[in-house]
């Protein structure tokens, strides 16, 4: 089947709960520093079936194995990569934020939590059989399509849910963090759609404000409140995720790797990733050759 028509249909649809099921669809970039990230108002919820894929989630790499779910939360800038023979496979459920609202959920408004990033969930769901027992079987029930699935469904996803904010809850913000998240991520993704796309040349902060059309003082506050991050740091953490992956799924050398990455040279690469991932690229290497 044709995985774009299964990308533009949902399996069902109501005014107040959408999810979509993808299945079998593999990713086979052609340049793996060419790395397209998108974000969205859903949740996106990926249940790997077989081979190994390189999830990026803002600028965490997370290398993935069968068995394991990747959660995205909204508002994530995220990108799904597949490198090597072995792709990965895997069921994707998108799931619609009306679902949560106060109306749906006794007054409980999860929707405000989520939307509003005072919550957020672990993007690696690896070792919670419950969680992974509950996903299955929603990915059966779609693909099944037995009488009445619709509501099994919907129960199922509630019930996801809940087991999710028992124990895979990452963070919760103050409420004087989140006001107007939404908006700030709107208003900086020119400077995060040119750092992914011209890393590995000369950016400064100047060039990323003039993108947004904001002072740099603006800037550099809304940038901070968006991602937690400065500008500099995102972007060098943005290239440190790129040369993540490579490390671990491919036999490009360190040196051509810092290069390609955007890196003057391998020994300053060397130190900047030891800072920010505790082990230094020759070890992971090792890590991933034995």
């Amino acid at each position: 089947m044709d995985s774009k028509k299964l990308h533009d249909r949902p399996i069902f649809e109501r005014q107040d709960f959408q999810i979509a099921h993808y299945r079998s669809k593999r990713f086979n970039p052609d340049d793996l520093t060419m790395v397209s990230r998108t974000w969205h108002e859903e949740i996106e919820i990926k249940y790997f079936v077989e081979g190994s894929s390189t999830v990026l989630v803002d600028t965490e790499a997370i290398v993935t194995k069968p068995g394991d779910i990747i959660l995205i939360n909204p508002y994530e800038f995220h990108s799904t990569l597949a490198v090597g023979e072995n792709t990965g496979k895997y069921n994707l459920l998108m799931i619609g934020m009306d679902l949560f609202s106060s109306k749906n959920l006794d007054n409980f408004d999860m929707k405000h939590l989520l939307l509003g990033r005072r919550i957020r969930f672990n993007n690696l769901i690896r070792s919670n059989a419950r969680i992974k027992q509950v996903v299955l079987n929603i990915i059966q029930e779609l693909t099944e399509r037995e009488s009445s699935y619709e509501l099994v469904v919907r129960g199922l996803v509630l019930e996801l849910f809940a087991l999710l904010l028992r124990s895979e809850v990452k963070d919760v913000v103050s409420e004087e963090c989140i006001n107007d998240n939404i908006r700030f991520y709107d208003s900086i993704e020119p400077a995060i759609e040119y750092i992914r796309t011209n890393y590995d040349k000369e950016i400064t902060v100047d060039l990323l404000a003039e993108l947004c059309k904001m002072s740099k003082y603006h800037f550099c506050r809304i940038f901070k409140r968006a991602t937690g991050m400065t500008a500099i740091q995102y972007l060098t953490e943005y290239k440190l995720s790129i040369a993540d992956v490579m490390l671990r799924n491919s036999d490009t050398s360190i040196s051509e790797i810092a290069h390609i990455a955007g890196f003057d040279d391998e020994s300053y690469f060397s130190r900047c990733y030891k800072k920010s991932r505790g082990l230094s690229p020759k070890t992971i290497r090792s890590k991933n050759t034995r």
